[in-house]
């Protein structure tokens, strides 16, 4: 089952956050991910034709569950963004899917994306 969480990424700033993906069980446990890929995306609502990609690594073995959401400082500075104060911010949306080596999708994570306005340009 994906989870909900929310994520906060800066205009112009290089976003990378670490996740675990575990079992769900009652002592959760790290899932081995090994030969696993990611794939996600932010965009302004599901039907958004507009995407910014959201780049999945993972520790290297995998068998630890470890992976990571990047997202490069030009793809952040090009997220439109209609607030002005930096203490503001917009609300977007994501999901997050793993791919196993025989090509099965699951989601894993999604929810919010609050994209905070910079006032450094390039």
């Amino acid at each position: 089952m994906a989870a909900n969480y929310r994520i906060k990424i800066v205009q112009g700033e290089t976003y990378k956050q670490q996740f675990t993906y575990k079992d769900d069980q009652v002592t959760p446990q790290p899932i081995d991910i090994t030969g696993y890929t990611g794939v996600g995306t932010v965009r302004k609502t599901t039907a958004d034709p507009r995407a910014y990609p959201i780049d999945i690594t993972f520790n290297i073995p995998q068998t630890d569950g470890v992976f990571y959401l990047n997202m490069p400082h030009e793809v952040a500075a090009n997220i439109p963004v209609a607030a002005t104060d930096p203490t503001k911010y917009d609300i977007y949306v994501y999901d997050v899917f793993l791919i196993d080596s025989a090509g099965n999708r699951s989601k894993i994570l999604y929810g919010e994306a609050w994209v905070y306005p910079s006032a450094t340009k390039g």
